[in-house]
């Protein structure tokens, strides 16, 4: 995943906000989650090669 994955998945958490799907609760706890969190994410130029998957583990 990439950053324009990670800000695809927020608009789409906006949208089943906007619709009334989620609380607006749920939608501030799964943007403040580790889902969402930026550094988890690489950049579009980064190549996967060393590149770990949160945990440590190279993926």
């Amino acid at each position: 995943m990439n950053d324009i994955d990670r800000d695809i998945g927020l608009v789409l958490l906006k949208r089943l906000r906007q619709r009334g799907f989620i609380s607006e609760d749920i939608y501030h706890a799964a943007r403040q989650s580790k889902v969402f969190d930026r550094k988890r994410f690489a950049g579009c130029g980064d190549s996967a090669a060393g590149t770990t998957d949160g945990d440590g583990e190279e993926i």
